[in-house]
């Protein structure tokens, strides 16, 4: 069954409204609109800024490879919008206008992908255009702080906005079996966040398919960003090397404090 949730938070000028969809392959698109697949780098895609100071390097490093538990949790996710609001950065060569918004998971158990997307409108109600942004998953009783950019080239015409998005209500199992996640490393650079890291198969046969998400985390342990590597069949006792980055740009890098990684074996 595709189960649906709506939330609705409606101020002077704003709807936000999210669709959460069960894992049946499924999913439903609130307020219409263009859409994006997500890549394989997330990104946040604002429009140009000046460079960062961002050049720096953190080490979290375990020193036995270990094993997830085995224990799925069960239920579905729930996501409320807590907060969101217009902002107009406005910088010495350009102007940046996003939607910043904190987006908390209220159940016990991780999402699935979520998908926000924001309409733009100018002064008069005319549509403008939209932006969309992504995050992998966000774990039980987690914040997301969440920016939504917009693309345009003349953004100083929006004045108004609609935030919109659906997530999936069940995220893949976090806890595969027989798979083991190493040392882990992660670099903040100008442009981009990477975590480098393996996953040793201890299964005794080849694993059809892997998947590495980096979860990257403010100095209030607000998740800011993810980002993914993922690979096919690999052979029993042998390590794949992975390398997931995310490309959160200006000070969103800076903002990184923290990050988390979880392997599954799941490509849904």
């Amino acid at each position: 069954m595709n189960r649906r949730r709506y939330l609705a938070l409606t101020g002077a000028l704003t709807t936000t409204a999210l669709a959460g969809c069960s894992e049946s392959g499924e999913t439903s698109t609130v307020d219409g609109g263009k859409t994006a697949d997500p890549a394989s780098t997330d990104t946040e895609t604002p429009a140009p800024t000046s460079g960062t100071e961002n050049d720096v390097a953190t080490e979290r490093a375990t020193e036995t490879e270990t094993e997830p538990e085995t224990a799925t949790p069960t239920g579905e996710a729930a996501l409320e919008v807590i907060s969101e609001e217009l902002v107009v950065d406005e910088g010495e060569y350009s102007t940046d206008v996003y939607v910043a918004a904190e987006i908390e998971n209220t159940a016990d158990v991780p999402s699935g992908l979520i998908e926000l997307k924001a309409e733009w409108f100018d002064g008069d109600g005319n549509y403008l255009d939209n932006s969309t942004q992504y995050l992998r998953t966000l774990g039980a009783g987690e914040t997301w702080n969440a920016r939504v950019y917009a693309l345009m080239s003349d953004g100083e015409k929006i004045e108004d906005y609609s935030l919109g998005g659906e997530f999936q209500t069940q995220s893949p199992n976090f806890s595969p079996e027989g798979l083991a996640l190493g040392e882990t490393e992660l670099k903040v650079g100008d442009n981009d966040a990477v975590v480098n890291g393996g996953v040793q198969n201890n299964r005794g046969e080849e694993v059809g398919y892997i998947q590495a998400i980096a979860k990257f985390y403010n100095a209030d342990g607000a998740v800011v960003g993810t980002g993914r590597d993922n690979v096919l069949e690999v052979p029993a006792d042998r390590t794949w090397s992975f390398e997931a980055s995310w490309l959160g740009y200006g000070d969103r890098l800076g903002d990184i404090d923290d990050f988390e990684v979880v392997i599954t074996d799941s490509p849904y």
